[in-house]
């Protein structure tokens, strides 16, 4: 990048060390005192060289000492959001009294509802402390609880517990999402263990998503129920929680997700609504400010309404700076204004650089304005209608080039047909957004709710239809497609340098193209070399059921619970591992019909004693036969302990020795202390605590 480039788009100097700053936080975690630290010299250099003459060619350390200044505010505020804010009390049996404000719409599910509360004040000693954490809160279902709305307070008691459930190194990592949504911990509080105490509703924001559930009803008395009201409530208002798995998937399938989730796409049509419902404006006043001003007014109410996710909030950030820039008749950069949202969203929140969502949409839309007229000029159609076709084509065509390498590399997935599906789905949605909002206003008079709902519920039951109709094609999608951190990097490199070839056609970019593949090969090959090298026992952490693999190169032995055949849950949970490791052949074993003497490979198997390379160790658990009377020296590696077996560790021999006791979440909370000696050495690992026990055999 150029000089002239920094000055075309200065927020790109600050975004750059702000970002710096908060991933270093993140994955070195810092302390707090060397990032006030690197703060202050940075400060009193910028303040420093401001304060003297430099001559030009020094003019660099200026750059620098600001540069420097933006990393460690990066550093501080992460540290800030990171921070564990639950306080004054001495252990996790502690029963606390808390207040706290509910700060979403509970949902309910099977057997409770969930809700999210920011606690507000504790009570320690005979006094009430100011307290400031959030807390997710699953409440037992009655009659109190079902009435509760968001921004009612209330009164609880309840254990607070720092350690999260564990984690398995692949899928949905539960713990790593409540730290980045700065939840710390999950309780859950029976009937009579609460109260409220204040049952009006408190704060802007809770306000607005007690409308949004209003709004909603407007749709269920419009007609519209099932998948159809789904779709048309995260469409609309950003409310995802009546969406099936099965509609979920549909639409992942078809690479058409984006329209789910309200983002840049929504908001800009938002816009143009508001723009075109105010075009009268000009006819009575010459002056557009009030137009502009009434505009942003509208998008932020709108992004109130959808609970201010980062997608809306970003793109309501940009659609203010470009309006903002209207309002004071400058001319705006589009990439500085995309740039100065994020800087000065993750400033409110830079814990937001890591969401899925915010990341995808930042890209894309940066990728939709730089592409979109490159791959628009390919091709010059008179005919408006199919102009309009191919415009939409390369909107698609360019979001999907720029966001594939963070899809694929997040969801091991890419859609074949998302220039088909994104073409129908876009047009629809923009169709079913009008529509919706007429049907808001009109929702008084009961022949035109009716009316509207009526066509609003038969363009939905076409586009979800057309979705999955997407799915049945052949090779809807590619799956499993593995892809690191570094190859994630070389692949947007690579996109880089063919694009720079194609715009320059010099032949250094292509020279450089070549040399990331080349690297690349190299990645994927001695990737390939070290799985067929590698040997690990993996203990993965399932609640209430037992999940055990030893894997030794492609190759995998499977112990579980439940059939992996049978059991759905376990199918997916054996095929997500399995594609983690690499693993092509594997076998299966349940646990409580391990009555026989197999051997298979580096794996041998007798009567719940098992040898995998030259790691030894033991399975106990209910079914498991043992030999509980072994009277000889025996020294074991692992002991591995499932379900719920009738005896403890005191029941063995004193002359059989375990290195390592490991504990999976099967095992019920009251047997773990069985398996606990207070005068043995050996080191237990309990799975429901620390995530998944995994050892790597030389």
């Amino acid at each position: 990048m150029s000089i002239s480039f920094f000055k075309e788009h200065p927020f790109i100097r600050f975004l750059l060390p702000l970002i710096a700053g908060i991933v270093s936080m993140y994955y070195f975690n810092l302390p707090l005192q060397i990032s006030f630290g690197i703060l202050l010299v940075f400060a009193i250099t910028f303040y420093g060289f401001y304060a003297i003459q430099l001559s030009y060619r020094w003019h660099y350390l200026k750059g620098i000492a600001v540069t420097g200044f933006i990393y460690s505010i990066g550093l501080l505020l992460t540290g800030n959001q990171l921070t564990n804010h639950i306080g004054y009390f001495n252990n996790e049996k502690d029963v606390l009294w808390f207040v706290g404000k509910i700060t979403t719409v509970p949902i309910e599910k099977e057997k409770n509802l969930k809700a999210e509360v920011q606690v507000q004040s504790q009570l320690v000693g005979n006094e009430w402390k100011v307290q400031d954490a959030k807390l997710l809160v699953l409440l037992e279902k009655d009659s109190a609880a079902s009435n509760l709305t968001a921004g009612q307070r209330l009164l609880f008691k309840t254990q607070i517990s720092k350690k999260l459930q564990g984690t398995n190194p692949f899928g949905f990592d539960y713990q790593k999402y409540l730290s980045l949504k700065q939840i710390e911990s999950t309780i859950y509080l029976k009937s009579g263990e609460w109260n409220v105490i204040h049952d009006k509703p408190t704060g802007l924001v809770q306000r607005a998503l007690n409308i949004r559930i209003y709004l909603l009803s407007i749709f269920e008395q419009a007609g519209i129920q099932g998948d159809e009201l789904a779709v048309i409530s995260a469409l609309t208002l950003g409310y995802k929680d009546k969406m099936e798995a099965s509609i979920k998937n549909a639409y992942s399938g078809a690479g058409a997700t984006h329209v789910l989730a309200v983002s840049g796409l929504h908001v800009g049509i938002i816009y143009m609504i508001l723009g075109l419902l105010l075009s009268w404006m000009h006819y009575f006043n010459k002056n557009p400010r009030i137009k502009y001003f009434i505009i942003i007014v509208g998008l932020w109410l709108y992004a109130l309404l959808t609970g201010l996710p980062p997608s809306v909030c970003r793109a309501s950030t940009m659609f203010t700076f470009v309006l903002m820039g209207n309002l004071i008749g400058k001319r705006v950069n589009f990439y500085n204004s995309l740039t100065a949202s994020a800087f000065f969203l993750l400033l409110i929140n830079p814990l937001w650089l890591f969401d899925i969502g915010f990341q995808l949409s930042y890209i894309a839309v940066a990728g939709i304005v730089y592409f979109h007229p490159k791959i628009y000029g390919l091709w010059y159609i008179k005919n408006k209608v199919s102009d309009h076709i191919w415009s939409l084509t390369a909107v698609s065509l360019a979001a999907q080039l720029v966001t594939t390498p963070l899809s694929i590399y997040y969801f091991h997935q890419f859609p074949l047909y998302f220039w088909l599906s994104n073409i129908v789905v876009v047009f629809a949605a923009t169709i079913l957004i009008n529509l919706a909002i007429l049907l808001l206003f009109v929702s008084k008079i009961p022949f035109l709710i009716q009316g509207i709902g009526f066509v609003l519920k038969y363009i939905l039951l076409f586009t979800n239809g057309f979705v999955e109709w997407i799915n049945t094609l052949p090779m809807a999608r590619i799956t499993n497609i593995p892809l690191n951190g570094y190859a994630l990097f070389l692949l947007y490199a690579l996109i880089a340098f063919i694009t720079a070839w194609i715009l320059t056609r010099q032949y250094r970019f292509i020279m450089a193209s070549l040399i990331v593949l080349l690297m690349w090969t190299i990645d994927f090959t001695y990737s390939k070399i070290q799985l067929h090298n590698s040997a690990s026992i993996c203990v993965y952490q399932v609640r209430n059921q037992s999940a055990i693999q030893f894997i030794h190169g492609n190759s995998s032995w499977w112990f579980t619970s439940k059939d992996p055949i049978s059991d759905s849950y376990t199918t997916k949970f054996v095929a997500d591992a399995n594609f983690f490791w690499g693993t092509q052949k594997n076998s299966y074993y349940l646990l409580e019909r391990l009555d026989t003497i197999f051997s298979e490979g580096p794996i041998y198997y007798e009567s719940g004693f098992w040898k995998f390379e030259n790691v030894k160790g033991m399975f106990v658990g209910s079914g498991i036969p043992n030999y509980l009377s072994l009277t000889d020296s025996l020294k074991l590696d692992l002991l591995l302990v499932t379900g719920k077996p009738s005896y403890g560790i005191s029941e063995f021999s004193p002359k059989l020795i375990f290195s390592q006791v490991v504990i999976d979440g099967s095992v019920p909370a009251w047997q773990t202390n069985q398996w606990v000696l207070k005068d043995t050495k050996s080191n237990v690992y309990l799975t429901n605590e620390m995530g998944a026990f995994i050892m790597h055999t030389p």
